[in-house]
């Protein structure tokens, strides 16, 4: 089990910039990123056309108009106005920053799309081992969203390594994720059954639910998304110590 496997493809957003005659240029690149924006099914249902207008022209504003046609290319320098999508792992912190905050200041359903891209990414790297349910993912999700301004919780997702772990928590960012998870999931159930198939007796069972607090286990996944896996793998060793 290993819950810091929560975002993986979660943050992962995909736009274009083409650059269009006739207009000004700024405000060509800033259509497209709008275009591109309510072309993406996550954001189609909860971005009206308005508002991915507001993200375009916020980017422009804050990265230059060079900046925004080039945003997240590798290939910066091309003149080649046909380019495809750009690569989101090639965002600069700075574009980061600049697409977090304009769709932070511009989408009135911010808060929707975010839960809708965590819980897509928890049940797109589903662990036998640790189910969680559509309703359990969307329930992180909300909680998430209502912790973390999604500007980071993009920068997060694209710290997050190809296997899904995610990348360098705060501590106050290692607590929201710990603790909404523990209040989303039924994780004492799901921990006492992973015990039970392992061959342990009812009696062993009975009294890990017993000695084990929910405060322990809120601290082991506080702990787990916190990288610090020795604290997370200790979490319970007074209870095993106890009931074996």
């Amino acid at each position: 089990m290993n819950p810091r496997r929560l975002l993986g493809p979660a943050i992962v957003i995909v736009l274009a910039v083409a650059g269009c005659g006739g207009e000004s240029e700024d405000a060509s690149v800033a259509e497209a990123i709008a275009a591109d924006l309510r072309s993406e099914q996550a954001f189609a249902d909860d971005l009206d056309e308005d508002e991915a207008r507001c993200v375009g022209d916020a980017i422009v504003a804050d990265l230059g108009v060079d900046g925004a046609r080039d945003l997240g290319r590798a290939d910066a320098g091309d003149a080649d106005d046909e380019r495809d999508p750009f690569d989101v792992d090639s965002l600069t912190s700075d574009e980061v920053d600049a697409v977090g905050g304009a769709m932070e200041d511009c989408v009135e359903a911010l808060d929707e799309i975010v839960v809708d891209l965590v819980a897509e990414g928890i049940l797109e790297a589903p662990d036998e081992d640790f189910p969680v349910t559509a309703a359990e993912a969307d329930c992180v999700g909300r909680g998430v969203a209502d912790r973390i301004p999604f500007g980071r919780l993009l920068a997060i997702g694209l710290e997050s390594t190809d296997d899904g772990d995610l990348g360098q928590l705060t501590d106050d960012e290692a607590v929201a994720f710990g603790a909404t998870f523990v209040d989303c999931v039924d994780v004492r159930a799901i921990l006492l059954a992973q015990v039970a198939d392992s061959g342990a007796d009812a009696e062993v069972v009975e009294c890990l639910d017993a000695e084990i607090s929910d405060e322990a286990i809120e601290l082991l996944f506080v702990n787990t998304f916190a990288g610090d896996v020795e604290s997370a793998e200790g979490a319970f060793a007074g209870a095993v110590d106890a009931c074996t």
